[in-house]
C-alpha cells in the first residue's frame, strides 16, 4: 500500500509542480503576458483553490471518511485535472486579446479539479493507516516522491527553454502535459486497485473508532452509531494543529519562491550559462536523498527538534545561495541543501498533522485537511502575487537581474528568522507563566502555613 500510495502521490504532485514551477514562466515568457497579469492569474487561481478545499471537504465529508469512496474521487480528480492542465498549455495558441481571460479560466479549472485529486489522497494518510509508524512511512514516501516529481519537472526546464530545439516551445509544453496526464491517471488507477481489496477492512477500523468516540445506546446499531459519530464531527482543531498550519503557511509562502523564480534566474541572471539548469534539479535531488536521514531522525528526536534542525539547514543554505548564486559549485550545493532542509520541514509537518488528525475523534479528517491545504494555497497565492509585483517593478531581464537571486533566497531566510523569534517569544511566555504559577503556589503555601501556626 505504501508503494502504491507513493506512486499515486508522484503522479498527483507532478501535475502540481508543473503548475508551481512552470506556470509563471509559461504565462509570461511563452504566452507573453505582463508579469502583473501573470501574478494575478496565479494568485487568483490559488485563492479559488483554497476556497474549493474547504467547500469540497464540507460537501464530501461523508465520502472522505470512507476509503473506497476516497480512492474513487482521487481517480476522478486525476482525469479532470489532467484535462485542465492540457487545456491551459494550449493558451499560447489563443489570440493575445483573449489570453488573460483564457489563462484565468483554465488556471481556475485546474486548481478546482486538482482539489478533487489532492484532498482524497491527503485524507488517506489518516483514514487508511492505523498507527503512527504507518503514517510516518506514508509521510516519508510522499515527500520522497514529491522530490522525485520536482526533479522531473525541473529537469524538463532545459529542453523546454532550449533555443536549439526544432519543436516550438508551446508544443514542448503540451507534450510535457500529456506525459504528466498519463502518469497521474495510471498511478491513481494503481492506488485504487491496491486499496480496493483493503477498503472494507479499513472502513471497519474507522467504524470501530467512531463507535468508541461516541457511546451508543443499546438500541443503536453499529452502522447507525458510526453515522451519528461522523455526523457530529466538526472543525475543532487543537492548538498544536493550528500551530502546524501556521508554520506550514509561512514555509510554503517563502520556500515556493525558489522554484517559481528559478526559470527566470536561469534565463536572465545566468543567461546562456548551462550549469544553471542543474540548480533546481539539485534542490529536488537534495529533497529526495535526504528523506532516509529525516525518517531516521524522526524516530530518535522530537518533532520540535527535527523541525529546528531542518529550519537551520534551510536558512544556512539560502544564505549561501544568496552569496554564491553566480558560482557553480556553491549555487548547486546550496540548492541541494535548500531542498534537503525544506523537505525535512515538510515531512515533519505532514507526519505530525496526519497523526493529530487521526487521533482526535471530534475532528473531521476531511475538514482538517481541507483547512491545511487551503492555508497552503493561500500562502502560494501570496508568494505568487508578491513575485508578480516585484517583477513588474524591476527590469529583471537586464540590469536588475540580481533581484531574481534575492527573490529565491531572502524569503526563506526571513521565514526561519520569524520562526525563531516566535519560538523564543513563546518559550519566554511559557517560562514567565510557569514562574508566576510557582510564585502563586509558594505564596499560597506560605499563607496556609502562617494560618496553621496561628
Amino acid at each position: 500500500m505504501t508503494v502504491a500510495y507513493g506512486c499515486a502521490h508522484f503522479g498527483k504532485i507532478s501535475l502540481w509542480y508543473a503548475s508551481e514551477i512552470l506556470f509563471a514562466y509559461y504565462l509570461s515568457e511563452v504566452c507573453g503576458l505582463p508579469p502583473s497579469q501573470m501574478g494575478l492569474i496565479l494568485a487568483a487561481s490559488f485563492v479559488l483553490s483554497a476556497a474549493a478545499d474547504l467547500l469540497v471537504a464540507r460537501a464530501l465529508h461523508e465520502r472522505l471518511h470512507q476509503v473506497a469512496r476516497a480512492i474513487d474521487l482521487q481517480l476522478l480528480g486525476a482525469v479532470s485535472s489532467s484535462i485542465a492542465l492540457l487545456a491551459l498549455f494550449l493558451g499560447a495558441s489563443v489570440p493575445a486579446a483573449w489570453q488573460l481571460a483564457y489563462g484565468l479560466v483554465f488556471a481556475a479549472a485546474f486548481r478546482l479539479s486538482y482539489v478533487v485529486l489532492d484532498l482524497p489522497q491527503n485524507v488517506l494518510m489518516s483514514i487508511a493507516t492505523t498507527d503512527a509508524s504507518s503514517r510516518a512511512r506514508l509521510a516519508s514516501m510522499r515527500t520522497f516522491c514529491s522530490s522525485v516529481a520536482a526533479l522531473l519537472i525541473s529537469a524538463s526546464l532545459l529542453p523546454l527553454m532550449s533555443r536549439q530545439a526544432t519543436l516550438p516551445v508551446a508544443a514542448r509544453f503540451i507534450l510535457l502535459a500529456m506525459l504528466l496526464a498519463i502518469l497521474a491517471v495510471l498511478s491513481a488507477s494503481a492506488l485504487k486497485k491496491a486499496l480496493a481489496t483493503r477498503a472494507h477492512s479499513i472502513r471497519d477500523i474507522r467504524t470501530i473508532r467512531a463507535i468508541r468516540a461516541t457511546p451508543a445506546t443499546p438500541a443503536t446499531s453499529p452502522a447507525s452509531a458510526s453515522v451519528v459519530a461522523e455526523g457530529r464531527l466538526g472543525l475543532r482543531l487543537s492548538a498544536p494543529m493550528w500551530r502546524n498550519i501556521a508554520i506550514g503557511f509561512l514555509v510554503t509562502m517563502t520556500v515556493s519562491c525558489f522554484g517559481k523564480v528559478a526559470p527566470f534566474y536561469n534565463a536572465y541572471f545566468l543567461s546562456a550559462v548551462q550549469w544553471g539548469s542543474y540548480v533546481l534539479p539539485a534542490a529536488s535531488l537534495g529533497a529526495a536523498l535526504s528523506q532516509a536521514v529525516w525518517a531516521s531522525l524522526a524516530t530518535r528526536i522530537s518533532t520540535n527538534w527535527l523541525l529546528g534542525v531542518a529550519a537551520c539547514m534551510l536558512a544556512m543554505a539560502a544564505t549561501a545561495f544568496c552569496v554564491g548564486a553566480a558560482h557553480p559549485v556553491l549555487a548547486i550545493s546550496a540548492a541541494f541543501c535548500i531542498g534537503a532542509g525544506s523537505s525535512g520541514m515538510g515531512m515533519t509537518l505532514w507526519a505530525a498533522f496526519a497523526g493529530m488528525a487521526a487521533d482526535q475523534h471530534r475532528v473531521s479528517v476531511a475538514l482538517a485537511y481541507g483547512t491545511l491545504t487551503a492555508s497552503l494555497k493561500i500562502a502560494l497565492a501570496c508568494g505568487a502575487g508578491a513575485i508578480g509585483l516585484v517583477l513588474s517593478m524591476v527590469d529583471y531581464r537586464k540590469e536588475q537581474s540580481a533581484v531574481l537571486v534575492y527573490l529565491m533566497s531572502v524569503p526563506s531566510i526571513a521565514a526561519v528568522l520569524i520562526m525563531a523569534l516566535v519560538s523564543v517569544a513563546t518559550y519566554a511566555a511559557h517560562a514567565a507563566y510557569a514562574a508566576s504559577q510557582m510564585t502563586g503556589r509558594s505564596r499560597t503555601a506560605l499563607t496556609t502555613g502562617q494560618a496553621a501556626r496561628r
